[in-house]
């Protein structure tokens, strides 16, 4: 069929779900997307083994999202202590106000009238999701499931940018499937692709705008590196991680920033000044995309804590950092990374950093498996994930004295957002049950940057 017979037949079938019959739509939704998962394999020429895994995944997930929805909907007698009914998990709780919000959003898409919406006050992060799902249940429906399944969408999108970015580092083709499994079939992935949660989409986005970095900017392949949708979607991919999620859009932006100029002090000479001139021009898109995305969040930061200028907030910072923290240690899954420090403050002792970090990665402990002296499910299934970990932490390790293949503009940036988003976290994060969640942002581009390092490793 026809490009315009299938769009048309596409409409029509939307029409009918959206006004007819609304029950029909999540399932319009998931076999679009299988549809649109398989073209986009297609068109960014994926081999068959690759192909297979994405589809897999997709199938995976999407059919995950109806069984724990479905059964929280009916009450099913299946994990009922972690149900919240309607379709939520006491493991997202977030959904559930994600879901409000988003309702109060729709409503002010359909009338164009924003002030129910800023009686809320609700922070910029929050804003940018709420409105996303708000022109999902406007164009949808307003049933969570719909929002649920896009998620599916967004993870089928990460991991083609995935196969593109293992493709821009240059691993062998045949090494790429099982470079993506992992990826495709996280269990914490899997597991928040089916919930109401911007986790899967901030993923999508960092793997994305990778992939599009090294695209655009590979040194040494002037060809089609001047590709104005690529710029395009560069753009656009970090506009959203920075109003999504600001800071790890700016870590990442830093992190970019700085292998821009570790290129530009020991390698122009090799790759010319075109290289340097498009590097600069990528680095200071992303940059300032990030800064302005992030800009609103910083003076949400200033005006809570009354300060106007900059330098006052910056002095400031570690303070709103406490805040943050001691904030955190209320909200669910706190079994605290560093239990001993003060709830407020933020330590930078070297044991203090070390001992945080070592928990962004590998937190809950076995001896934090136990929730009130009763095994907890979802700490004994969060530890029993962080024992993958341990593989990919002690192979990098291993790796790294090969680090030097990732500084001909092939990925040394990734390095370093490996090392500073954990980091950072740690930092900040006092609770399992968060990190569990932001440690994806870092865990899944590791993968991508073992097989580089792995594959130089065997070369040698």
């Amino acid at each position: 069929m026809k490009r315009p017979v299938l769009l048309a037949l596409a409409v029509a079938l939307w029409a009918v779900c959206r006004f007819l019959v609304p029950a029909g739509m999540p399932l319009l939704l998931a076999g679009l997307g299988f549809v649109l998962t398989r073209r986009a394999c297609r068109a960014f020429l994926l081999d068959p083994s690759s192909e297979r895994v994405v589809l897999a995944s997709y199938v995976v997930k999407t059919t995950a999202s109806f069984l724990l929805y479905g059964i929280s909907l009916f009450s099913l007698p299946v994990l009922q202590s972690l149900q919240l009914g309607n379709g939520f998990w006491s493991i997202a709780w977030d959904g559930v106000a994600y879901h409000q919000y988003a309702q109060v959003m729709r409503q002010a898409l359909l009338h164009l009238d924003f002030s129910a919406v800023q009686a809320l006050r609700l922070p910029a992060g929050t804003i940018s999701m709420s409105g996303y799902l708000g022109g999902i249940y406007l164009l949808a429906g307003s049933t969570p499931l719909n929002g649920i399944l896009l998620n599916s969408w967004w993870a089928t999108a990460g991991l083609i940018a995935a196969f593109l970015l293992a493709v821009q580092l240059r691993i062998p083709s045949g090494s790429i499937p099982t470079i993506l499994l992992p990826i495709a079939f996280w269990p914490s992935a899997i597991l928040w692709s089916t919930q109401l949660l911007k986790d899967v989409i901030i993923l999508s986005l960092v793997l994305i705008t990778c992939a599009l970095f090294l695209f655009l900017w590979h040194p040494g392949e002037e060809e089609r590196r001047m590709n104005r949708m690529g710029w395009l979607f560069l753009t656009l991919s970090v506009l959203l991680l920075s109003t999504f999620r600001n800071y790890t859009s700016l870590i990442l932006a830093s992190c970019i920033f700085l292998d821009f100029l570790f290129f530009a002090v020991w390698k122009s000479k090799t790759y010319g000044p075109r290289a340097l001139l498009r590097g600069a021009g990528l680095t200071a898109i992303i940059l300032t995309c990030s800064i302005s995305g992030s800009a609103i969040v910083i003076r949400e930061i200033g005006m809570g804590m009354k300060e106007k200028s900059i330098a006052g907030l910056s002095q400031r910072l570690p303070e709103y950092a406490g805040e943050l923290r001691r904030g955190l240690m209320k909200t669910p899954g706190s079994a605290l990374v560093a239990p001993d420090q003060p709830p407020a403050q933020i330590s930078y002792r070297a044991a203090d950093i070390s001992r945080n970090l070592a928990a962004a990665f590998f937190a809950p402990f076995p001896w934090q498996w136990k929730k009130e002296g009763n095994w907890s499910l979802m700490r004994v299934a969060a530890g029993l994930e962080a024992l993958l970990i341990y593989p990919l932490v002690i192979g990098l390790l291993i790796s790294l004295p090969r680090f030097s293949v990732l500084q001909e503009g092939q990925g040394f940036f990734l390095l370093l957002f490996v090392i500073v988003l954990p980091t950072t976290l740690s930092a900040v994060i006092p609770n399992f049950g968060s990190m569990a969640r932001l440690r994806l942002q870092f865990i899944l581009p590791m993968i991508l940057l073992l097989g580089k390092l792995r594959m130089a490793s065997s070369n040698s």
